[in-house]
């Protein structure tokens, strides 16, 4: 970990990269689960946690067969699956494709099955969830994202602690340069901040400090390239060219090893304890105290083309195939059509 320390000084971290919801399919059984079987897809054996709910399950469904077919969510296995017949139970999906799936007929709405414990979820979780005011699924992870700081880079390149600010664009910029560290090859040795722009919130999380959002709020109209969000992604390029440019950052960024910590009040409440390190148990803390700023994506036909028409724009102005403006320009165009084609 000593070698991973002094690589970076200063990052986003993602607490939970999962954000998934099962919901039920609308041609599925409606009954209480009393024939012995349980049909889910999208949920198959995995890591501690799906394995930890799975057996939670069996022991509460006495008697009955949950069927988990290895993999995650799939749309062509899944829309297979339903032209033959073989329609499941519940589903596990990411949280976009609710919207999509909801808004062609295939899923079943669970507002029965909701209401009674919706006040655990966080507001703006369940909104995720709704769609025509109907929920059709539980929100299953919420991704706190908070900075990492390297005390030790900043105290190296004469920076103080206060300079880990995201209030100022033109401070940030230059704090960024300073901490960045090359090689005699011009290649980084140290990245100054890793503005996670090609992540899976990252481009959301810009836009949204830029002052916008990247739809509106019913849904309906893509808003991928306003001059906030040409601006926003235009700055994160920025920053990660000061560090030595997309090719050699990602080159660098992709050995390292990362993880993340997921933390909620009541895992912190009931379970969690201190380890006596006060950045460690800081930084528990701050993640926990997050979530109540967050901000969730309105629920949209669009789904996951949405999602993929600005992955594959942000990665086009990363590698300089287009610039930030005719990037978003095209993203516009296909996020706009795969609303249109799917409401």
């Amino acid at each position: 970990m000593e070698g991973h320390k002094k690589r970076v000084a200063w990052l986003f971290v993602c607490a939970a990269v999962l954000a998934a919801v099962v919901a039920g399919s609308a041609i599925a059984r409606t009954d209480r689960v009393g024939a012995g079987t349980l049909n889910v897809y999208g949920y198959g054996p995995g890591d501690d946690i799906q394995e930890n709910r799975a057996a939670y399950a069996a022991s509460q469904l006495s008697g009955t067969d949950i069927k988990r077919p290895a993999g995650d969510f799939n749309d062509q296995v899944f829309l297979t699956r339903l032209a033959s017949g073989d329609v499941p139970d519940l589903v596990r999906m990411t949280r976009p494709r609710v919207a999509q799936y909801a808004a062609k007929g295939v899923l079943q709405p669970m507002d029965s099955c909701v209401n009674p414990v919706k006040k655990q979820y966080r507001v703006g979780a369940m909104k995720a969830m709704t769609y025509k005011g109907h929920v059709y699924g539980f929100p299953e992870f919420t991704n706190q994202v908070t900075l990492v700081v390297n005390a030790s880079a900043f105290k190296d390149a004469g920076v103080p602690i206060s300079a880990a600010q995201t209030k100022n664009k033109k401070a940030l910029l230059a704090t960024a340069k300073k901490l960045t560290k090359f090689d005699s090859s011009g290649n980084p040795t140290r990245i100054g901040f890793d503005p996670k722009i090609d992540s899976g919130f990252g481009f959301y999380m810009w836009v949204k400090w830029f002052g916008d959002d990247v739809i509106s709020k019913d849904g309906l109209h893509a808003k991928l390239n306003t001059p906030h969000a040409i601006s926003a992604l235009s700055y994160a390029i920025s920053i990660i060219n000061a560090e030595g440019g997309w090719n050699k950052f990602k080159a660098f960024r992709d050995t390292w090893d990362f993880f993340g910590k997921q933390a909620d009040q009541k895992t912190y409440n009931d379970v969690y304890q201190s380890f006596g390190h006060p950045q460690f148990d800081n930084a528990v803390r701050t993640l926990v105290h997050a979530s109540r700023y967050g901000f969730e994506l309105p629920p949209s036909p669009g789904g996951q083309q949405f999602v993929q028409a600005v992955t594959d724009a942000v990665n086009r102005a990363l590698s300089g195939q287009q610039s930030p403006k005719q990037a978003l320009n095209q993203a516009q165009r296909e996020a706009q059509k795969a609303i249109n084609d799917n409401k």
